[in-house]
């Protein structure tokens, strides 16, 4: 049986509750799927970022470029929370635009392009 939020009788998925009309019901924290391309300077990322139209782009130079183990998956980091990433790149998820690259993003791991698939703020 899949676990509801008893006030309103909504399914509760792996990636939060399932409803959107679940206000006030704030169990788990908003979640983000995102990709990545993980670099060491910041003008290699301005380069990246400039070659970047489309998705397909940014997979395809995540593939190439990025020295992230996601980089096999074209950049993808799938599913989390809000808060489970290191703080400067947890900003800018919450922060770009939907279907959008984020500008380099530096973390203790080098500069990021972040781009944003889809966001769960309920």
């Amino acid at each position: 049986m899949v676990p509801t939020c008893a006030s309103l009788h909504t399914p509760i998925t792996e990636r939060g509750i399932q409803s959107k009309a679940t206000v006030g019901c704030s169990m788990v924290a908003p979640s983000a799927w995102a990709s990545h391309i993980l670099v060491k300077s910041k003008s290699e990322a301005v380069q990246i970022k400039d070659k970047v139209v489309k998705l397909k782009d940014f997979q395809k130079l995540a593939r190439k470029k990025s020295t992230c183990p996601s980089s096999q998956k074209g950049g993808d980091l799938g599913w989390f929370r809000r808060g489970q990433m290191v703080a400067d790149f947890d900003k800018a998820v919450w922060s770009t635009p939907i279907n959008s690259v984020s500008p380099p993003v530096k973390t203790q791991f080098g500069y990021h392009l972040i781009w944003v698939h889809e966001r769960d703020e309920e």
